[in-house]
């Protein structure tokens, strides 16, 4: 199992300390060689329409998968450019991202495109420890993330 967690850190593009999505205790940018990507969950696009996509994938229903957007790049704060996907698959203990890759959809329809990378991943988390995770991102007054 692995462990993930939201931690406060600087990047590469982005001297000021943010939240960043750790496993295993690295950086997920750095655990994938993708050093200065950012989380897709902090919410820092330029469009109402990408900042929603994340959320709506990261946590699928327990039984179901999807292609959620984990990093993006700094620079383009889009979902068109560098954008790194997980399979998110929810069971009712487990989180599973059993694939990771590079985004290569025309501009438009995020994740039904993916160059899957062989060597990122799989990476197996515990449901509650993977919501806590979530919830640190989570914009504030928005309704908490169901753990069920």
């Amino acid at each position: 199992m692995n462990r993930i967690e939201a931690i406060r850190a600087n990047s590469k593009f982005v001297p000021e300390p943010h939240l960043i999505m750790a496993v295993d205790g690295a950086p997920l940018d750095l655990a994938l060689g993708v050093e200065g990507l950012v989380s897709s969950l902090l919410g820092w696009f330029h469009s109402e329409e990408d900042c929603a996509v994340p959320w709506q994938r990261i946590l699928p229903d327990i039984g179901c998968a999807a292609y959620a957007p984990v990093l993006i790049c700094p620079d383009d704060l889009d979902l068109d450019c560098s954008v790194v996907m997980a399979e998110v698959v929810a069971e009712l203990e487990v989180i599973r991202w059993d694939r990771l890759g590079y985004n290569a959809t025309p501009k438009g329809a995020v994740g039904s495109w993916v160059r899957w990378e062989p060597s990122w991943g799989p990476y197996r988390f515990g449901r509650t420890e993977y919501v806590r995770c979530l919830a640190a991102f989570q914009p504030v007054g928005t309704e908490p993330l169901n753990s069920c």
